[in-house]
């Protein structure tokens, strides 16, 4: 190999390392954000061995009967109903909280928010849900289990029976409204990136096999799409977006795909390492465990899953080692490609371990598996794809040798010289157009991965403290609002809202008593301004502002004053002080006209909002436009 390719490969190696040590950061920094809102430490396990107890019998059980859970909550491979006892711990900030389940594949999960009045249990709210039903049924739409917890002013105590085929684990955590937000933001960017990441590879080979016709670019991309199917279903994302109503499909998706995965690789790897003519006994071992893989699949839509699961461990700790062992024995025969291949597979053979060691329960990782895997799949895909980039270098070089080779035959005959530089021109050509094309799909697919992440951009919109639209939304929305007034020649009405005097409730009772009023007023906006068609944004500081579409004044000014006499009713509760608000409101409405209408109206709203302030606050003044 030449110096500037190994300089390449140094290089590439340097990445792969950088990649690898980058995401595992992020990983034990998400894995991080999780443990310190986990309830591990306050939560005890009961194992229900006759799958026949009750929340009443349950209750009744000795507390010298119930265990304390392992601090990763994970069970391993039991269907056994599992009991969770927790004494949710005292919410000191009086902000409401919220119970997550983060495992997404658990088939039954039934929860009881406990408290006991003079002696006697009451149950203040339950839920029953599980992947065993349809998405539809989710009370939360999102991918894992959230719950809110009931207000009480006693202690309560959440029980939860869990159960499920596959490996069953209770992570639980209580997060507030905005830590929740803030995590899943970087939760969703963390996944945005894994899967745009997949997606573009998958794409970018697909591309290549269609213009290079060449199998192992459709095998790989193949390969990369089940892959990310697999993340995706444990993950809980496929059963939210892809298969929300089949239940079927949904109890045997991990496995069903993993089947084909590794049925896939096994072909790549056959394919790319060029077994068939390199180890022809060899290739006839993985052409048998490739059929097995594929019939396996074939059995998951027939077989229990939680038959099928354990098969799926045990063979890829099986045969991932044997991959490894022909990618190592062909690096040391010379084979550079192996060299990768096997790296590749040392990889996931690790991810695959601490995954399978995870639902065993065997060891306790401080990064949660399921982003291991990810991480895993990353750094293993990049490497295979530097295997096939490797091979084509390959393939250039030998291109190169038949061209020495051609021109020392070129002596003894000319014209079989001039008919192999033929060859050998169009070979280079079509090389070079594989290597322009694939350029391009890189370029498509990059560009649609960053159109995912700015999807995930627009998360940023809401302000944090009230769960409001943020002004940057409201600049976009009042744009799109005022074209559809003035195309569909309808009423767009805009109020702007102030709360009175906010300055003296910070500097009597504190800026945490301010927020308390901010965010108890946003809540009071939500109770009664309720179409989904409007929309509520926090403005900046205490000041608020609404749009209103298809609204005529009159209508808009009525909305605002049961909003002001609302809250002026409500009395905010403190530490234990009590603390009274009242609101101003200005209301503008037209139809729109013109393309600087809205920025007017927002002016003149605002005008209106200091006529009544001057007016003596706690009023509501509107004008037409």
């Amino acid at each position: 190999m030449s110096n500037n390719g190994s300089k390449h490969i140094g290089r590439l190696i340097t990445l792969v390392l950088g990649l690898a040590a980058l995401l595992l950061f992020v990983t034990y920094k998400l894995t991080q954000l999780t443990n310190e809102r986990s309830l591990a430490e306050f939560t005890d396990v009961f194992v229900d061995l006759t799958g026949e107890l009750t929340v009443d019998d349950i209750q009744s059980v000795q507390s010298k009967s119930w265990l304390k859970v392992p601090s990763t909550m994970s069970f391993g491979i039991t269907e056994h109903p599992h009991w969770l006892k927790t004494d949710i711990p005292n919410n000191q900030s009086g902000k409401p909280q919220i119970i997550e389940f983060s495992y997404s594949l658990t088939d039954k999960v039934d929860i009881w928010f406990v408290t006991k009045r003079n002696g006697t249990p009451i149950v203040l709210d339950q839920h029953s849900v599980g992947d065993s039903l349809a998405y539809s049924q989710r009370p939360v739409d999102h991918d894992r289990w959230l719950f809110s917890v009931p207000e009480a002013s006693e202690d309560i105590t959440m029980i939860a029976r869990i159960q499920s085929t596959g490996p069953l684990k209770g992570e639980v955590n209580i997060w507030s409204k905005e830590s929740y937000i803030a995590y899943v933001s970087a939760h969703r960017l963390f996944m945005g990136i894994f899967f745009g990441y997949m997606f573009a590879m998958a794409l970018s080979n697909l591309f290549l096999y269609v213009s290079t016709r060449i199998p192992t670019f459709l095998v790989y991309s193949g390969y990369v799409l089940m892959f990310s199917v697999v993340i995706a279903s444990l993950q809980g994302i496929s059963f939210r977006f892809l298969w929300p109503e089949s239940t079927w499909l949904q109890e045997r998706a991990v496995a069903l795909f993993a089947y084909v995965m590794l049925g896939l690789v096994v072909l790549f790897s056959r394919q790319i390492l060029d077994l068939d003519q390199q180890q022809p006994k060899l290739s006839k071992v993985l052409s048998i465990l490739q059929k097995i893989y594929f019939v396996l699949a074939v059995m998951c839509l027939a077989l229990p899953y939680s038959v099928m699961i354990k098969v799926l461990l045990v063979m890829m700790l099986l045969s991932i080692p044997i991959l490894l062992y022909v990618s190592i024995m062909m690096a040391f025969q010379g084979s550079q490609i192996a060299r990768f291949f096997a790296a590749a597979w040392g990889v996931l053979l690790l991810s695959g371990i601490m995954t399978s060691a995870d639902s065993f329960q065997w060891l306790n990782f401080p990064i949660d598996a399921s982003y291991v895997l990810m991480v895993g799949a990353t750094i293993e895909t990049l490497l295979l794809a530097l295997a096939l980039a490797m091979s084509f270098d390959n393939q250039r070089e030998k291109a190169n040798q038949a061209q020495r080779q051609v021109l020392e035959s070129e002596k003894e005959a000319a014209k079989a010289k001039d008919e192999l530089l033929k060859m050998q021109q169009e070979a280079k050509e079509q090389l070079e157009y594989a290597v322009d094309e694939r350029t391009l799909e890189l370029e498509i697919a990059l560009r649609e991965l960053s159109e995912v992440n700015n999807e995930l951009e627009a998360l940023s919109a809401i302000d944090a403290l009230t769960g409001l639209m943020n002004r940057r939304a409201f600049e976009k929305r009042i744009l799109a609002e005022s074209r559809r007034s003035r195309r569909e020649r309808t009423p767009l009405a805009v109020a702007m809202l102030d709360i009175d005097h906010f300055k003296k409730v910070n500097d009597t009772y504190g800026h945490q008593a301010g927020d308390e009023c901010l965010r108890i007023f946003a809540k009071l906006m939500r109770e009664i301004i309720k179409r989904p068609s409007d929309v509520l944004c926090r403005y900046g500081g205490e000041e608020f502002v609404v749009i209103l579409p298809n609204t005529t004044l009159d209508a808009a000014k009525t909305l605002m004053e049961q909003l002001r006499i609302k809250v002026s009713e409500t009395t905010i509760e403190f530490e234990s002080q009590e603390i009274l608000i009242t609101t101003s409101a200005g209301v503008t409405a037209r139809v729109v006209s013109t393309d600087t209408d809205h920025e007017l109206m927002v002016s003149y709203a605002d005008k209106q909002l200091y006529n009544a302030k001057d007016g003596g606050r706690n009023r509501v003044v509107a004008a037409n436009f």
